[in-house]
């Protein structure tokens, strides 16, 4: 849907599945166990976590400025601290 309003999308996950992340039509697809999206360079607009593996903290440093992430599960102590 992100790609259709003309956004740029970049899909992380393990590496066996970032061929299938490709060919769902990310632009970007980074493998988590060799790279963290989270220490790089590049902000990110949106962030959607399914797994919420990491802190708010380290998210925040991915985040533009006016940045939204939509979190679906994950440990609550990782949010509430």
């Amino acid at each position: 849907m992100a790609k259709r309003l003309g956004a740029r999308v970049t899909g992380v996950d393990n590496a066996a599945k970032l061929k299938f992340i490709r060919a769902l039509g990310a632009d970007d697809a980074i493998d988590y166990r060799e790279e963290d999206f989270t220490q790089s360079e590049l902000t990110y607009d949106l962030i959607l976590d399914l797994v919420a593996s990491r802190s708010v903290f380290a998210y925040r440093r991915a985040l533009a400025p006016t940045a939204v992430i939509a979190a679906s599960e994950g440990p609550y102590e990782r949010w509430s601290r």
